[in-house]
Parts: structure tokens; sequence; C-alpha cells
């Protein structure tokens, strides 16, 4: 009977260190840079280029090893055209807020979706025959992701992802899905 008793409460001191650490809040840093491609950005022009660098900054608060929110700000690149002889061009920012969920593989990495909301912001220029018009326009549309997550150090991570935005724009700026790839460096607090 003292061996049951015994084991029953070294069974829950570590059970309730396991969950402690599956607990602890962690906030993290990241910076990365990639490839922002629009689906179908050219459908009608007779010339562009529907792909550009992008930079993205995070700011993350973990407060559970498979649950995460996340704030980001994107600068998502410039396209470009010509229609007609005149040239067009769209540069694209993104504020988002996500939720994101973590499934560890190991202690080197982690395997990560997320979705939430992508507040925009597109830039809009054309110049024709000496001509030129622009125009700044907002809104909010849905983002989703997922990547990996490298644990180089117990502080710095190497991080993948990919960004999907359904039909970025608005009636105004046109729609086009936006799909952005990205590499870079995250710092855990």
């Amino acid at each position: 009977m003292k061996k049951l008793t015994l084991a029953a409460a070294a069974a829950a001191i570590f059970s309730h260190s396991a969950m402690a650490e599956e607990n602890t809040l962690s906030i993290y840093a990241s910076i990365a840079g990639g490839i922002t491609y629009a689906s179908d950005f050219c459908d009608g022009l007779d010339s562009c280029d529907d792909t550009d660098f992008s930079l993205k900054a995070y700011f993350g608060v973990q407060p559970h090893r498979n649950f995460a929110m996340e704030a980001s700000y994107a600068n998502l690149g410039e396209l470009t055209g010509t229609v007609y002889g005149a040239g067009v061009a769209a540069e694209a920012t993104a504020f988002t807020l996500q939720a994101k969920a973590i499934l560890p593989i190991d202690e080197s990495g982690d395997f990560f979706v997320k979705g939430g909301l992508a507040f925009w912001d597109i830039d809009l220029s054309a110049v024709a025959y000496g001509f030129s018009a622009s125009g700044s326009y907002t809104g909010t549309d849905p983002v989703i992701g997922m990547g990996l997550n490298y644990n180089a150090t117990d502080h710095v991570a190497v991080r993948f992802e990919w960004d999907f935005f359904p039909n970025f724009g608005d009636d105004d700026t046109g729609e086009t899905n936006l799909m952005n790839y990205s590499l870079g460096l995250q710092y855990r607090f």
C-alpha cells in the first residue's frame, strides 16, 4: 500500500511538472525574407511581373506548447505590368493577426498551421503617354498559412513558411490570390 501511495505521488509530481512545462509563456520575434506570387494578376495584361521579393516581421505570444497568437507586418512587394501601352503597378503591404496551432516534431522543431485576418494596403499607379494616376486602398481579408521551425539553439530557430491570402484586394483594386514563401530567423526571449 505504501509503495502504491508513493508511486501515485511521484506520478502526480511528474505529470504536474510536465503540464507546467507545456504551459510556460513564451514570447518570440522573427524577421523573414521571401517571394510573393500573385496567381491571376497577369490576367488581361499584355505583359507583367507577378512575382516580387517580400519582407516580414513577426511578434508572437505562446502561452502553451501547442498554441500561439501572432501579429506580423509584411511588405509583399510590387507587381507590375502593361496594358495597351500603359504601365500599371500594385504595391501591397499587410498587417496580420493570426492564431497558430503548433505540432512539435521533436526537440529540434515543430510544424504549424495558422489563420486569421490581414489588414492590407494596396498602392496602385498607372502611367500612360505622359499622364499618371495613383490611389491607395485598404481592406481586410482572411489569411492562412503553414510552416516549419527548426530550433538551431534554445533561443534561435530557422523558420520556413507559406502564407495564402485568398481574394486579396477588392472591387476597386481587383482581387488576386497572393502566396508568400518566406525563410527567416526567429528569436525566443
